[in-house]
């Protein structure tokens, strides 16, 4: 199981395009991605996961959490 944040990081990290070019295509600020990148205890929202999912063609299987 992988966490929302090890996932984005794993995908901006590896992928080819840049910080300005995720910045650009999902329409947030760079300083956003680089929080992203940054930061361990970031909520991230599941539009730009899934949006980031999108770019690089994977799939998220998103686990029901029980409270």
């Amino acid at each position: 199981k992988l966490k929302t944040t090890e996932f984005v990081k794993n995908i901006i990290t590896n992928s080819t395009m840049s910080i300005n070019d995720w910045s650009n295509t999902l329409n947030v600020t760079r300083q956003t991605v680089y929080n992203w990148m940054n930061s361990e205890n970031i909520r991230i929202r599941k539009y730009y996961v899934n949006k980031i999912a999108d770019i690089s063609n994977k799939k998220i299987n998103y686990k029901k959490q029980k409270y």
